[in-house]
């Protein structure tokens, strides 16, 4: 053991960057030298940057971070494209475009030359502070290229004007110019685009990432995975961002580790950094090993992933070793053999030369991941939940907490100072240790660099004597064991740390630890360290300490439990003490009293320690004082002889006595005063035949508590209760305490039911089951409250206990939060001793509600004094009917300050530093009597000047304001030695930060859904009102508290509550397309409409029943649905195959843009509780296979074009049945309407039925007595209000509200504010019938325009145009049934047709068509029909194929039929009609116009067709697809499977000329500038299916503009079709390519790469995975 360890040198204040100290860890490290080493935390988070400062070596020089792994699959590369290089090759062509050259030294590794490829994005990596970062960067870049090239052009442009003929043309170079300004414009990042390649050496897998995007591999590391030997590579580029891999499914997916903030990286060095140089900035644990379980999903900005926990839970389950009872803890690794495993690889700075490789040896391949063994879980994380301690994750936490023996910690959470706030799974299951935050004096003035005179030694009071008895009762602690601990710890509660208890009354907070640390962070933060806090911070300080413990009692060979280094951590906790607490060493506790006259009981009644018990739980984590626990409890302890458990016992070993004594020795008199305590207020010894009554068949077996755990559960002794299926909060239903709130369950003595079961770890082998039959124990119960009362003691077999508890919370405060633990100890036996403090605890809270004045107004709160980190809360029954409550605070025009220097003088400087006792901190001042006059502590000091507002009249309530007394009297004046003033503020200075916090609990509700809280800055003389959504019937939490962050003290004159508000029935409405209103609600006002005069604020609850719809929701089937088995790292250990059930949706957005959420009511919203791992887990694609965005259990609201989607839901279960259920799970599509749609309000339905003039106004406001009732009705919205895509069974959704708040303020002005809204659906019916929509129009009208309207609305069934070019009408040719026959033959044929050509079955098409009557082969729409199948094929032909002689006789035969068409449409007729206008109220020319319009739409067609033949076969004429472009990436490979007939010699000038004549005869119809549109055609194609589009005439008009030698144009034309900036459209595959090669034409390299970067991105081969 090291004498003298270097953290021994530090001082507590250069350690307060990373605080050790106050935890002990400092003092175990240098009394034992014990810092973590052997032991390995695995850090479930945002991922650990293992190149991050202090993160390389342990102190035992071995590697610090020993596995890295994803769970979320977010850096998950799919690497099923094999490629196989030939001998003399050493290039490939990548997924992305790059051709990559392959190095010797990686041949060299791959005798095989077989590869496989890899895409990946880096903006799927990197976190989302990274990312800005880049883009800024990206963007300098952009920036500099669009200069580079628009000076170029405007330079050209300059010169090219003097010119006479230039070339190119002045146009063009207008055209280019609009282009550069155009995509510049239009500038969107997608990131970096990375290349991945994996091969197997014949061993194991490497992977080489294409880190500098330029293919050359010669800088890029070659890697495997990190577990092996610990390499790690660096992108480059300015990202500094260190990345690791592992490789999956036998090389077809490779996982690039990236960490997803610096969160992870900053709680491991909190836990474990190493600086050698300087051991005062180490973490807690710096010779601990850390494992890196990524459960933060960088898709989604970090938020944790059902599916990532669980891959990391069974990651440690598989790292984790069963608990064997009797086996020894293993000793701490030999350095030397871990010398040889744990070669640390990092980034080269520089490698410019290739370095050598050697072929691995496999005897020498010592992978280390075979080795880890997990010993600590740390996870700081957590969400709000609904149902405590259940769910599949807490069901792997107990077996991996019981059964294996790990000790598992998170956070408690950041939602305080409210009550009941903890989070899952910190502060909600039994098996996870939760942890609180806390800040002392010298993290506020060294970690946050506040002012020293504020927060500092100067401002704090001097520590007193240790042995003082008085000072000891000011200390509060859950354990009476260590309740008068002479050393607590000086620190507050941060504000936002989160409350217990939970609402099935668990403590929810365990422990507490410093939750503010200056720790490393990522490399790609640009910074080495930064300063955080959060009970994230708190949770691995706490862990830290756990890893040293473990490693001090691994060194000494003392086996452990979880469940006994639980109980040690909980009863050797130190208490907080406020760093203000103690003023005066004689001062007695004067926290909130019990009455206005006399002082509190006991420390029960303190509002400091009703905070710190619920804030800290039972104290601040001592890792010097847990050891010695444990050894004092082994060294009591006889072992058990396995082979005879019944009663023989062996001797202890040499070892075990040396350990009883070795931490013993430390010269710690407060921790060895601790542990000589057993039950500190148990019988004297005299009395000890009494107390400590033994067992003679008492196996000794039942006092060895490391084997075990103890498992309370309260159940309501009511019988009514017991058999009812109550779901609520309190003592019902088997809950983990003892919890009543509310007025109901507050009025009455309460008995409750405590179950106490005691469980062995293996509780499955036999060992465990006889020791279990042999159980008998008896167990001391205690409590300090007057008001609970207990058994003295309770005897516990095999099979548990019930032991009955009186609970009497008549005589409590109401408006308090009252605190109490029953305490269970093993009583001693005759002769022997048992290790001091309790064996179990059972939580005791009372909420008990003030009663309100009227049923409405809460007793006004006067004079409340504040100081940092103050917290006041008061409880109230919110009526029933009420839905809001107004807050007004006032502060008045009052400070503290000081009356007199140390000489007795009065001084003229205000003191912002006053020292004010806790009393004043913790509590409100109106519980003393106050009394001015000479020997007050305090005086109370009027302004001589008067304010504007002071000189009004006063009201009634501001006379009984000041007719109250306002001084406050000599019980503080024997607190401080001192005399204060309370003067008026002047300045910014005096300016306090508060936070409101209002919390409600409900059945099956987290405290975030019925909560509302109000960050605010208050100042002196300021008066501020808050509007409250409250929720009547519920005991509502009313929590006031100075920041802890906000200096100096401050002074609240009054806080006013007021409840009120209207109920509306039904509170949910819901109306049906079809009727024309929706259905009746009444509203009733419940309470009166102000408060008593002079009680508090008036105010005036107005009726004022408004509504709107602004959102359309639609529910869509699964389109798919796959289960299949999971691989390997889903697999749980002993648990079988994890199966994953994959549904996928399909759904459109049919506006230009839109919100867009997708909802899974019943799975949305659960993490931790969740029965089937998902939310579900959800991937949108678009219709391109683009990956877009993901959802989980919160879903996200995106913005998305219009389009079609693809969305692609997880679930995951190891049971296959209850996937099979899920196969039908629909989705709700959710689009928020971009104008929502109002609801007017009528007092009678006929009213709303036919929109009268009696709408009542939101404007208008009627307020309603008590007890009166109103009914109205919405309006049923217009059809034409709504979204036109909306359909049949489509729902729109939003909210109604019936009230408003009227307050009047000090001015007399009213302030309104709308009250909580309820929810209100309307359900879509049929939509209106075209011929209702004229019933306006007069039935003359209506037959004169009949035969307009049906010519316009007509099918193509029902109107065509025959060869002669008249129109054939079914309807005229009813009186001969020949010609109808005829007719109705010739629609059937055309219909069949067309469903030939759809289906691709062109051998049908033929024989049909070959054998149709001469007179339909001449019918124009049968000719089109024939064009569009020699079309279609073409398009597959030349897709397949190329150009072959096939393929011209093909184009051939496509001009031939165009120049039919053409023929017998007489082009000439149909340009003479539409040259002159129409009468639109003639039917005649309106149907006339309708029959030239089809006339002209099957022309364009016919043009269009055969203009794009004759493109293909002419491309064919030349190398590329354009003409003196050169070749793409893409075509240089060969890709596309294309093969050019001919040379540029082999094309003729009649085919050009042939083709510009066909654009000449197209752009009669036509314009080629990309701004026409196809007649009749919408739809997107991919521009070689044979399919028209107005994007193919775009596409076909910036060609003929690069025939004509002008790609500025051509580049314009494709602008001007797809647009730009968010609105521009997206660009199908082929004309990116053609995009990318028109860049490389004019001179754009850099423009061109990020074209095909583009293309990638848009177009990948396999939708992202999962």
């Amino acid at each position: 053991m090291p004498q003298h360890h270097p953290l021994a040198h530090a001082s507590p204040r250069s350690s307060s960057l990373i605080p050790k100290h106050v935890t002990r860890v400092a003092h175990l490290i240098q009394s034992s030298g014990s810092d973590g080493t052997g032991i390995t935390v695995a850090v479930l988070d945002t991922g650990v940057d293992p190149g991050a400062p202090g993160l390389s070596h342990t102190t035992a020089n071995h590697r610090k971070v020993v596995d890295i792994v994803d769970c979320t699959a977010s850096g998950d590369v799919v690497t099923t494209t094999s490629v196989t290089l030939n001998p003399s090759e050493n290039v490939i062509h990548a997924l992305s475009g790059r051709m990559l050259s392959i190095p010797e030294r990686i041949l060299a590794l791959n005798p095989s030359r077989n590869f496989r490829l890899g895409l990946k994005q880096g903006y799927e990596l990197f976190p989302s502070t990274l990312i800005a970062r880049l883009r800024k960067e990206r963007r300098a870049v952009w920036d500099k290229h669009i200069r580079s090239a628009l000076n170029a052009v405007r330079q050209q442009l300059y010169q090219h004007r003097e010119q006479k003929d230039p070339h190119p043309s002045v146009e063009e170079l207008e055209a280019r110019q609009a282009v550069l300004l155009s995509m510049d414009k239009a500038y969107h990042d997608y990131g970096p685009l990375y290349d991945v390649l994996a091969f197997n050496d014949g061993t194991r897998w490497r992977v080489v990432v294409d880190t500098t995007e330029t293919g050359n591999l010669r800088q890029c590391d070659v890697l495997e995975d990190y577990a092996v030997h610990g390499s790690y590579s660096q992108f480059g580029g300015g990202i500094m961002m260190n990345f690791g891999v592992n490789v999956y499914n036998d090389g077809n997916l490779v996982s690039i580790v990236v960490d997803g903030g610096s969160h992870g990286t900053h709680v491991a060095g909190i836990l474990a950094a190493h600086f050698p140089d300087a051991p005062h900035l180490n973490g807690l644990a710096p010779g601990a090993k850390i494992v890196s379980l990524k459960i933060g999903d960088s898709r989604l900005s970090s938020m944790e992933t059902h599916q990532g926990a669980m891959r990391a839970l069974a990651y440690v389950l598989n790292h984790s070793t069963p608990v064997q009872p009797d086996r020894k803890p293993e000793q701490t690794e030999d350095s030397a053999a871990n010398d040889a495993a744990n070669n640390t690889h990092s980034p080269s700075d520089s490698r410019d030369s290739e370095p050598a490789v050697t072929a691995p040896d496999p005897s020498q391949n010592i992978v280390e991941q075979d080795r880890i063994r997990i010993d600590v879980c740390n996870m700081s994380f957590g969400e709000h939940s609904r149902d405590i301690n259940q769910g599949r994750f807490v069901q792997l936490v107990e077996k991996l907490v019981y059964k294996h023996n790990v000790l598992f910690l998170s956070s408690a959470g950041n939602e305080g100072p409210g009550l009941s706030s903890v989070s899952a799974p910190g502060g909600t299951t039994d098996a996870i240790i939760g942890v609180g935050a806390y800040v002392t004096p010298s993290m506020l003035t060294q970690a946050y660099s506040l002012l020293h005179s504020e927060f500092g030694d100067g401002a704090m009071p001097p520590n007193r004597a240790q042995n003082d008895s008085d000072h000891r009762e000011v200390v509060a602690s859950s354990d009476k064991a260590f309740a008068n601990e002479p050393d607590p710890v000086v620190a507050m509660p941060y504000t936002w740390s989160s409350r217990g208890l939970s609402w099935d009354g668990a403590m929810g907070v365990s422990v507490c630890s410093p939750g503010g640390a200056i720790a490393p962070v990522p490399l790609w933060m640009l910074q080495k360290k930064t300063l955080l806090n959060g009970t994230s911070m708190s949770s691995p300080s706490a862990a830290g300490a756990v890893a040293v413990v473990l490693s001090y009692l691994r060194s000494k060979g003392i086996p452990y439990t979880s469940s006994l280094v639980r109980r040690a951590l909980e009863n050797t906790a130190r208490p907080l003490r406020s760093p203000s607490y103690d003023l005066d060493p004689k001062a007695k506790l004067t926290t909130t009293t019990t009455s206005r006259n006399e002082e509190p009981k006991s420390k029960f009644d303190s509002d400091y320690y009703r905070d710190t018990v619920f804030a800290a739980g039972h104290g601040s984590v001592d890792a010097l004082a847990a050891c010695q626990y444990i050894e004092k409890y082994m060294s009591s302890r006889r072992i058990v002889d396995d082979s005879n458990v019944a009663g023989t016992f062996r001797h202890r070993t040499r070892a075990a006595e040396a350990v009883a004594t070795s931490l013993l020795e430390v010269s710690d008199s407060a921790v060895e005063k601790r542990l000589e305590k057993n039950s500190p207020n148990g019988p004297s010894p005299d009395e000890s035949d009494k107390y400590y009554h033994t067992h003679e068949n008492c196996g000794d077996s039942s006092l060895f508590l490391e084997d075990w755990r103890i498992r309370i559960t309260v159940e309501d002794g009511s019988p009514a209760r017991k058999s009812s299926n109550n779901p609520g909060f309190g003592a019902l239903n088997a809950t983990r305490g003892i919890f009543l709130r509310g007025e109901s369950q507050t009025c009455s003595v309460h008995r409750a039911s405590v179950a106490i079961e005691i469980v062995r770890c293996d509780d499955e082998s036999e060992d465990a089951k006889r020791a279990l039959a042999d159980m008998e124990v008896t167990i001391s119960l205690q409590c300090e409250a007057s008001w609970v009362e207990v058994p003295q003691t309770v005897e516990v077999l095999g099979g548990g206990r019930y032991f009955s508890a009186c609970i009497d919370p008549t005589s409590l405060t109401p408006g308090r939060a009252h605190f109490a633990e029953i305490l269970g100890y093993v009583q001693q036996t005759r002769g022997r001793k048992v290790c001091g403090g309790p064996v179990f605890r059972v939580p005791v809270a009372v909420h008990k509600p003030e009663p309100l004045v009227d049923g409405i107004m809460a007793s006004p709160l006067r004079d409340l004094t504040f100081s940092s980190g103050s917290v006041i809360r008061r409880f109230y029954d919110a009526p029933i009917g009420s839905t809001f409550a107004l807050l007004r605070v006032s502060t008045g025009a009052l400070v503290l300050t000081r009356d007199t220097n140390e000489h007795g003088m009065e001084s003229n400087v205000r003191d912002r530093h006053t020292e004010v006792a806790s009393s004043m901190e913790f509590s409100d001042l109106s519980s003393t009597q106050v009394q001015a006059g000479e020997g007050s502590g305090f005086t109370l000091v009027k302004s001589h000047r008067v304010s504007s507002k002071e000189q009004k009249p006063e009201s009634n309530s501001d006379k009984m304001r000041s007719s109250e007394k306002k001084t406050i009297g000599n019980p503080i004046d024997k607190l401080h030695p001192k005399r204060l003033l309370l003067r008026r503020a002047r300045g910014g200075v005096d300016a306090r930060s508060f936070e409101i916090h209002v919390v409600q609990l409900g059945p099956r509700l987290h405290c975030g859904e019925l909560e509302s809280r109000q960050l605010c800055t208050l100042r002196p003389g300021m008066v501020k009102e808050f509007t409250l959504k409250v929720q009547g019937g519920c005991t509502l939490e009313l929590c006031l508290a100075q920041l802890w962050s906000s200096p100096g003290n401050s002074v609240i004159e009054s806080v006013e509550l007021a409840f009120g508000g209207l109920s509306p029935k039904p509170s949910t409405l819901t109306g049906f397309s079809g009727s024309s209103c929706f259905p009746r609600v009444e509203v009733t006002n419940y309470l009166p409409t102000s408060a008593p005069q002079g009680q508090g604020a008036g105010y005036v609850s107005g009726y004022t029943p408004r509504g709107s719809l602004n959102r359309i929701q639609r529910t869509v089937t699964p389109s798919a649905s796959k289960i299949k088995a999971l691989e390997q790292r889903d697999m749980l250990p002993d648990e079988g195959v994890v199966f994953q059930l994959q549904l996928d949706y399909g759904f459109e957005v049919f506006d230009s843009s839109a919100k867009v959420s997708l909802l899974f009511p019943g799975l949305n919203g659960a993490v931790y509780e969740a029965e089937v791992e998902g939310g579900p887990y959800v991937t949108v694609h678009d219709r391109n296979k683009q990956f877009l965005y993901a959802s989980d259990i919160y879903p996200r609201e995106q913005t998305l074009v219009k389009g079609e989607y693809r969305a692609t839901a997880y679930l995951r279960h190891e049971r296959v049945d209850l996937l099979e259920r899920l196969r039908d799970l629909t989705v709700t599509v959710q689009y928020e309407m971009p104008s929502g749609v109002s609801l007017d309000a009528y007092d009678s339905s006929h009213g709303a039925c036919l929109s009268l003039d009696k709408r009542r106004s939101s404007r208008s406001v009627t307020t309603l007595e008590c007890g009166e009732r109103r009914a109205f009705y919405f309006a049923a919205p217009k059809r034409s209000s709504l979204p036109k895509w909306v359909a049949v069974g489509d729902m729109a959704v939003g909210s109604m509200w019936v009230d408003k708040v009227l307050s009047a303020s000090s001015s007399g002005s009213r302030r309104g504010n709308y009250t909580p809204s309820y929810p209100v659906s309307y359900f879509i019916g049929p939509s209106i019938s075209s011929s209702s929509k004229n019933d306006s129009v007069s039935s003359r009208e209506k037959s004169k325009s009949k035969s307009a309207a049906d010519s316009v609305n007509k099918s193509d069934d029902d109107a065509v145009t025959q060869a002669d070019g008249t129109e054939s009408n079914p309807s005229r040719s009813n009186d001969d049934p020949d010609k109808w026959f005829d007719d109705a033959a010739r629609k059937l044929r055309l219909k069949r047709l067309r469903s030939l050509l759809k289906d691709g079955k062109f051998d049908c098409f033929d024989a049909i068509f070959h054998s149709l009557p001469e007179k339909c082969s001449e019918d124009v729409e049968f000719i089109m029909a024939n064009l569009e199948r020699h079309d279609v094929e073409a398009a597959k032909m030349h897709r397949t194929e190329g150009v072959t002689s096939t393929f011209r006789e093909k184009v051939t035969r496509i001009v031939e039929i165009t120049d039919a068409v053409s023929s017998n449409l007489d082009p000439f007729s149909v340009a003479t009609h539409f040259g002159m206008l129409i009468d639109t109220e003639n039917s005649e020319d309106v149907s006339r116009r309708k029959l030239f319009e089809v006339k002209r739409a099957q022309l364009i067609e016919a043009a269009f067709r055969k203009v794009r033949a004759l493109c293909l076969r002419t491309a064919a004429c030349h190398p590329t697809v354009l003409e003196g472009m050169p070749p793409t990436s893409d075509q240089t490979a060969g890709v596309n499977g294309e093969h050019h007939e001919g040379t540029e010699s082999d094309r003729s000038d009649s085919e050009d000329d042939t083709l510009e004549q066909a654009f000449k005869e197209l752009a009669r119809w036509v314009t080629l500038d990309g701004k026409s549109t196809m007649p009749g055609s919408s739809s997107r194609s991919d521009m070689c299916d044979g399919s028209i589009t107005s994007e193919d005439l775009a596409f076909l008009g910036a060609r003929r503009e690069v025939r004509r030698g002008r790609p500025g144009f051509a580049l314009r034309v494709l602008d001007n079709y797809y647009g730009s900036g968010s609105s521009r459209k997206i660009e199908a595959q082929a004309v990116l390519g053609f995009r990318e090669t028109l860049f490389r034409q004019l001179g754009w390299t850099y423009l061109a790469d990020k074209e095909r970067s583009y293309a990638k991105v848009r177009y990948p081969l396999r939708p992202a995975p999962f």
